[in-house]
């Protein structure tokens, strides 16, 4: 496409009525500039679907190259509880519902291609729920389910801040599973004898240490306990009561945030 340059056009390549009075003509339009613009038109309506008869076409053009561009877009919304907003025509809240493909057509074909499709029998295995589904494989899908009470989590492609995200449900990726834990502390008490010390705990009464009775042998033998005094180290480990990883976190779902940007 190109700007009108016929004779009479202005400097900046703009249309004039000119003025006769004066001897300034108005502004030719060639041929090669009407057809520029038609076949820019015919670009976007498609040369195939031309129709004489009709003058929206390229309204009609416009809305369908815009129509479906939110079609698995996330939105988050802060509402009141007791009173939940009905929801637009064109939404639904993901629940890992069994839908109809048929009546889906757009919202299936974005599961599709998004690449976090998984069979139904996978995604009835914990962890795999924020996942879409394949549904009964021929007639219906589930677009997943992100209503279940756990916390999202931004997906960390920088490896910064989720040391375990390599073992996530599912591996590092959107829709993929978290569970919960703390970091673990490991370490351990190191005793005296005959002390209360920092470091370590030792009991005065050469009859027990703590509530354990000397002669108990299987305890002795355990905690290291000798003549009534505990003499080596007592070991501990979170991971064997709570489960534990290399950060704090709860029950998590990762989400990638992006921009569109065009």
């Amino acid at each position: 496409m190109h700007r009108i340059d016929g004779d009479g056009a202005t400097n900046d390549n703009r249309f004039t009525s000119g003025n006769p009075q004066a001897g300034i003509p108005a502004t030719v339009i060639t041929q090669e500039w009407l057809n520029s613009i038609q076949e820019e038109l015919v670009s976007v309506i498609g040369a195939e679907k031309l129709d004489k008869s009709q003058t929206n076409q390229l309204l009609k053009a416009i809305q369908a190259m815009t129509a479906g561009q939110d079609v698995g877009k996330l939105a988050l919304r802060i509402v009141d509880p007791s009173n939940l907003p009905t929801l637009a025509p064109n939404e639904l809240v993901p629940m890992g519902q069994l839908l109809n493909r048929a009546d889906y057509p757009e919202l299936w074909e974005y599961i599709q291609a998004s690449g976090a499709m998984v069979s139904d029998s996978v995604w009835q295995q914990s962890g795999r729920e924020a996942f879409f589904s394949s549904g009964n494989g021929s007639t219906t899908f589930r677009p997943g389910n992100l209503v279940t009470g756990v916390f999202p989590r931004f997906l960390d492609l920088t490896g910064l801040y989720d040391p375990d995200r390599n073992s996530r449900v599912g591996g590092n990726v959107p829709g993929s599973w978290q569970g919960d834990a703390i970091r673990n502390i490991t370490g351990s008490f190191h005793p005296s004898f005959n002390t209360l010390g920092s470091a370590g705990i030792v009991h005065s009464d050469s009859s027990a240490v703590g509530a354990f009775k000397k002669g108990n042998s299987e305890v002795t033998r355990a905690l290291g306990i000798a003549n009534g005094y505990l003499c080596s180290n007592l070991e501990f480990d979170a991971s064997r009561s709570v489960p534990t990883a290399s950060d704090n976190r709860p029950v998590s779902i990762a989400i990638l945030p992006t921009y569109i940007y065009k």
